[in-house]
């Protein structure tokens, strides 16, 4: 068996060939001439370099795999229009299946977003039954990831590939080279007075969504998607955390709903004059929800571990401070 795994520089992509490695399953990864490679170093496996949405270049990637994990995706918060999403987010997708399809793939593992199904409470978290709501049915990102997710159920019942969907949440840990959303412990790091939204995350250790996406290969239901989820936690219990992690001193200050929905509409209509920002109307009511979901169906069909967020920041902290993104 040959994996082939793209956007291979990705958090969640390198960390998923880390544990193909660990496992002695063949892999290989599709990145970008141009892309920053520092997630992969230390990692000895084959590289293709491409672009997934030149259909030329994936068909090279494609050939002789018999298992692809389709991780890349562009995740920019500076885009203003859903169009600027499609190329890599929806293209790409059709791309793959249909060189899936050519090359006789027999199993294909899309890899979403959990926000493509609704989010719940701390009692009553969000479970893949849940139908997407607001403020993530009016982000573009979601939109494209929703309508890729579409693209690769939609194939079911028609054979070869298998498909499975995974929806990671918001992951944590090392390898974050670009960073992502490892940004969020730079700045915790960094500030001394922290803004605080009142909403929060499900935080999840990076390296537990990839076991549970390599584990999809054998065990993951074809046509099921699966929230690879961890630890459900307020914005200022994170930030609370973080502190305790690093021994820093912190004032947090917690910012009302209010001022942060006034600030989004300034967002949105400074975007509308061109300028880049990801400061928006959707964005800004994001940071006020509590985005909570579950990960029974991961931890029962996948056998997901569950990693403490404790654990994720500082494995997240440690290859940051190892590779001088702080000292």
């Amino acid at each position: 068996m040959k994996v082939l795994v793209t956007g291979a520089n990705g958090l969640l992509a390198a960390n998923i060939i880390f544990e193909l490695i660990k496992r002695n399953i063949p892999v290989r990864g599709m990145v970008r001439r141009t892309s920053n490679t520092k997630s992969l170093e230390g990692l000895e496996f084959e590289k293709v370099y491409g672009d997934i949405t030149s259909s030329q270049d994936v068909d090279k990637a494609v050939e002789g795999c018999n298992v692809i994990i389709h991780a890349a995706a562009d995740t920019n918060q500076h885009y203003t229009s859903f169009e600027d999403y499609l190329p890599a987010n929806v293209y790409s997708t059709e791309i793959i299946l249909e060189t899936a399809k050519k090359h006789n793939v027999e199993r294909l593992i899309y890899v979403s977003t959990a926000n493509t199904f609704g989010y719940g409470s701390y009692k009553k978290p969000g479970t893949e039954d849940d139908l997407p709501c607001y403020p993530f049915t009016g982000s573009n990102y979601a939109i494209s990831k929703q309508a890729s997710q579409h693209i690769i159920l939609k194939h079911l019942q028609k054979g070869k590939p298998e498909v499975v969907v995974v929806n990671p949440t918001f992951m944590i840990g090392a390898r974050d080279a670009k960073p992502s959303s490892g940004r969020l412990v730079l700045i915790g790091y960094k500030r001394k007075v922290l803004p605080v939204p009142p909403g929060g995350k499900n935080f999840v250790h990076v390296s537990d969504a990839a076991v549970a996406t390599c584990n999809a290969i054998e065990r993951g239901r074809n046509g099921e998607c699966y929230l690879l989820a961890g630890e459900n936690m307020s914005y200022g219990d994170f930030f609370k955390l973080l502190k305790v992690i690093t021994g820093q001193k912190k004032l947090f200050v917690k910012i009302p709903s209010s001022i942060l929905s006034s600030t989004g509409v300034c967002g949105s209509f400074v975007a509308k004059t061109g300028l880049k920002t990801p400061v928006n109307r959707v964005n800004t009511k994001i940071l006020c929800v509590k985005n909570f979901y579950s990960p029974a169906k991961a931890i029962n069909e996948l056998g997901m571990p569950q990693t403490s967020v404790k654990n994720a920041i500082e494995d997240c902290l440690s290859w940051f401070i190892e590779n001088n993104y702080i000292s």
